[in-house]
């Protein structure tokens, strides 16, 4: 295995793996927000999970399920800001993986990375950074949705919660993702020194192929000295 990576490029690909575990760890976890409901029982509500959430029985009584478990589909989600949002979660992660897979295929296949593909590969970054943080902004527009109102009060508004709720690691999660996104074509640019894969593999392999004969005519020449 050979890659032509600088040492920002070895820097780059470990921000990138990280990555996906923040993006993915935010998308599944509901720890986005955390308040009270009835009884003072804690409740979290993330983009696609939620725990401690109250569910309607049949005989019209309201019960608590103390338990989590994610949204039935995208129209069970309480607020139209938080369909978006998920959907452009869901965008980051994709991204996140994909770039993950390519990783490991310059890993399995000598000096398959180069300069070019490195900076398209951290602009991809950017793009699902930027889907990240617009999940971000389209999570809190909808502060101010049934569910937030009565984990947290009534006060809620978007960009704003209410006294008995704060947000929770998962959501700070999902802003470093962001920003690691955001910033990965920084580190992409300097990444590697060889600007196109083909051509090196190519002298590579020409130099692999004289050097043998440039052995053989040194000890020609010593021989006959």
């Amino acid at each position: 295995m050979s890659l032509p990576l600088t040492k920002l490029g070895c820097l780059w690909c470990f921000a990138s793996i990280l990555n996906v575990f923040l993006s993915c760890c935010a998308l599944f976890s509901p720890y986005w927000i955390r308040g009270q409901i009835f009884n003072n029982t804690i409740v979290h509500l993330g983009l696609l999970r939620r725990c401690n959430y109250p569910v309607l029985l049949e005989n019209q009584r309201l019960d608590i399920v103390l338990e989590c478990g994610r949204y039935a589909d995208l129209t069970a989600l309480p607020s139209i800001w938080w369909r978006a949002g998920i959907l452009l979660a869901v965008v980051s992660c994709a991204v996140a993986l994909f770039v993950t897979f390519i990783i490991g295929l310059w890993c399995a296949i000598d000096n398959s990375v180069s300069r070019i593909t490195a900076r398209f590969i951290g602009a991809l970054q950017a793009i699902g950074g930027i889907a990240q943080l617009g999940s971000l902004f389209c999570y809190g527009m909808g502060f101010d949705n049934g569910e937030v109102r009565e984990a947290c009060g009534d006060q809620s508004a978007p960009f704003r919660l209410g006294p008995k709720c704060v947000l929770f690691w998962a959501f700070y999660i999902a802003v470093a993702s962001g920003l690691l996104g955001v910033a990965s074509p920084v580190l992409s640019w300097w990444a590697c020194d060889i600007e196109y894969a083909y051509l090196y593999r190519i002298s590579t392999k020409k130099d692999h192929l004289l050097r043998p004969a440039r052995t053989s005519l040194r000890a020609w020449a010593a021989a006959s000295l």
